[in-house]
């Protein structure tokens, strides 16, 4: 059997579509990937966008973290962490543990109060106690402040009360 004799015009054309049937499967292969990739991170990072309060349901809006002493023997925790969620979920941790929805309608009232007191505005400093002490994080509108206990007392107790009622 005679070898058939390839021109390099020919040779050219076959390693082109060598070249370019590699080049498809890779992008092929790329669109696929991203597009498990993406569908993949939408699943778990599902997140509602409510906009009467512009709040990620995801994101904290307040957090308490508090601490009390002295502390009783029996080795009860003598520390309290509360998170309010855009959603209108409340997780508590420490002393009383709970995860509960209070609904977004709290949450919009929580919102509505933190709005109304200025709270994001105004200068909270005041001396610690020694007995008790707590740390607030507000997180609104882009904007997040840390108070320490007991500076804005009146202010955090009106949207602190706002959880006690459910």
């Amino acid at each position: 059997m005679a070898a058939k004799v390839i021109s390099d015009g020919d040779y050219l054309l076959v390693e082109y579509i060598q070249a370019m049937k590699y080049l498809t499967g890779l992008a092929l292969l790329l669109i696929v990937a991203g597009a498990l990739f993406a569908y993949n991170n939408y699943q778990n990072k599902k997140i509602s966008y409510d906009k009467n309060t512009m709040l990620l349901s995801e994101q904290i809006i307040f957090e308490k973290d508090e601490w009390w002493g002295p502390c009783p023997l029996q080795g009860e925790p003598c520390e309290q962490r509360t998170k309010l969620y855009g959603s209108g979920r409340l997780v508590l941790e420490g002393n009383e543990n709970k995860d509960s929805y209070l609904g977004g309608s709290v949450t919009g009232r929580v919102v509505e109060q933190i709005r109304l007191s200025g709270i994001m505005d105004k200068n909270c400093q005041a001396p610690l106690v020694l007995d008790y002490g707590a740390t607030f994080k507000i997180v609104l509108d882009g904007r997040e402040k840390e108070i320490r206990f007991p500076g804005c007392e009146k202010e955090l107790k009106s949207i602190d009360d706002l959880f006690l009622e459910n």
